[in-house]
């Protein structure tokens, strides 16, 4: 691979895989409404507008399009389904097709909220069902990858957290700038949870990208657990308190979409390529 392409640069993961060591000779990152420092070329595009797209995929000409540009908060999916759709499902589709154009493989960032709750763990190849709308997006985008043909590669996320001292935007660097505070941490116990350590989001996804591997694959730890029982661990390893981690049923988040009380994924199709996903659990 020699030139990569990064939809939602400004985004959790997309900003991470600008600077990645696998991410290639040229790498340009796309943004919409944050824009990017960085040292790599950035554009600004809005990926349900189709032929912004196209004219963006055709003069950066990649070899590989990691598609991570999305309405990611599952809360503001539900209350704006037009949202969820325009940029989940059809700005996928734009991406998918101008990168069919130039002959580009996609990656897309996917999510375990593409299933419900008829299993307490779920396989690669599970038929989804999923039960809010963000979940519901986010498979018909995947579905638009898969209608691509062979060139796609699925990758299903879970709860994404770095477990070290970075600083960044997600859960465990919440948790743990919360409990350095001496803050009380409420979190809920009666939802369970695969985790994506940080680190396994990015290291994968170019694992599985200069192996050309095609599919579904997750990524997540093998260790099942809720995120009362992570926050803990969060403590543990940074030296905090974890008696500052309260325990809550999701009843009292307020949350108005649905959730599964599992949301956990296996990642058997990884380990089978060769790649072990971090474990989490210390005790």
């Amino acid at each position: 691979m020699t030139s990569l392409l990064v939809t939602g640069a400004s985004g959790l993961l997309g900003r991470r895989l600008l600077d990645a060591e696998w991410s290639g000779d040229r790498v340009v990152g796309t943004y919409y409404s944050t824009p990017i420092e960085s040292g790599h070329e950035t554009v600004r595009l809005d990926v349900r507008d189709a032929e912004a797209v196209e004219r963006v995929v055709k003069r950066v000409d990649p070899d590989v399009v990691v598609h991570s540009a999305a309405a990611t908060s599952v809360e503001a999916c539900e209350d704006d389904p037009e949202l969820a759709h325009e940029t989940n499902a059809l700005g996928t589709k734009h991406v998918v097709d101008a990168a069919t154009a130039v002959g580009a493989r996609v990656v897309y960032p996917s999510t375990a909220y593409v299933f419900g709750d008829d299993e307490p763990v779920h396989a690669e190849d599970d038929e989804p069902a999923p039960i809010n709308r963000y979940g519901r997006s986010k498979l018909d985008g995947e579905r638009y990858v898969r209608a691509a043909g062979s060139a796609g590669t699925i990758v299903r996320f879970c709860v994404v957290v770095s477990l070290d001292r970075a600083d960044s935007p997600d859960f465990g660097s919440w948790v743990r700038r919360q409990l350095e505070a001496g803050e009380r941490v409420r979190l809920i116990d009666d939802q369970e949870i695969t985790p994506t350590v940080f680190s396994d989001a990015v290291d994968a996804l170019g694992y599985l990208v200069e192996r050309e591997e095609r599919g579904v694959f997750h990524v997540t730890s093998p260790d099942r657990m809720t995120r009362y029982e992570l926050g803990r661990e969060i403590a543990r390893r940074h030296g905090l308190d974890p008696d500052l981690v309260e325990a809550i049923p999701m009843a009292e988040m307020g949350w108005g979409a649905p959730r599964p009380r599992h949301l956990c994924l296996g990642s058997e199709k990884l380990r089978q390529r060769g790649y072990e996903p971090v474990r989490i659990r210390t005790e």
